[in-house]
């Protein structure tokens, strides 16, 4: 799980500077190139979790009851980012939920 989330925050910061939405093209060329094969997972992986995480939307946000999901791959405040709303939170990448990597 540490090594898909260092992922999506690599591609964050690579890609996704501003909040929008990507094409599946787009999403796909990224995942050939970045990827493809990490986590056992193939790019055809990658395109269906995205596609029904976010639907390619980098500034995606959902509520899950106390907790929220950010971005591309739905980084949960509950475990892994901090959002200065999710009683309890760990924050396990030590990273802001609402930063520019996260959700712009």
């Amino acid at each position: 799980m540490k090594v898909i989330l260092f992922l999506a925050l690599c591609l964050y910061l690579s890609y996704f500077s501003e909040g929008r939405k990507l094409s599946r093209c787009e999403f796909v060329k990224i995942a050939q190139s970045k990827l493809n094969g990490v986590a056992g997972a193939s790019t055809a992986d990658w395109v269906c979790l995205v596609k029904h995480e976010s639907d390619f939307n980098t500034a995606a946000i959902n509520h899950n009851g106390r907790s929220r999901d950010y971005g591309l791959f739905q980084i949960n405040s509950q475990y892994w980012c901090n959002d200065g709303k999710t009683a309890g939170a760990t924050n396990g990448c030590n990273i802001d939920c609402r930063s520019k990597y996260i959700i712009d």
